[in-house]
């Protein structure tokens, strides 16, 4: 089946499938996957956030051991 008869028979199937769906049954759905994708976004957030302050942390050990090699005369 070529790619263009292939994406309509997908959006036929869409639409059926929608049209088997009460407008509130649509909305709830909807919403329902509006909250995940926010859910995961927060996940990706949060995860990102430990990483990053996780390097933070590295960097400023780093610079403090450089600092005090540097106070101390070694170069």
């Amino acid at each position: 089946m070529p790619i263009a008869d292939a994406e309509l028979s997908a959006a036929e199937d869409f639409r059926r499938t929608l049209a088997s769906y009460d407008m509130e049954s649509l909305i709830d759905l909807l919403y329902a996957r509006r909250e995940r994708a926010i859910t995961d976004l927060r996940e990706a957030l949060t995860a990102l956030r430990t990483d990053l302050d996780a390097q933070s942390a590295g960097h400023q050990r780093l610079l403090a051991l450089l600092t005090a090699r540097t106070a101390g005369g070694h170069r």
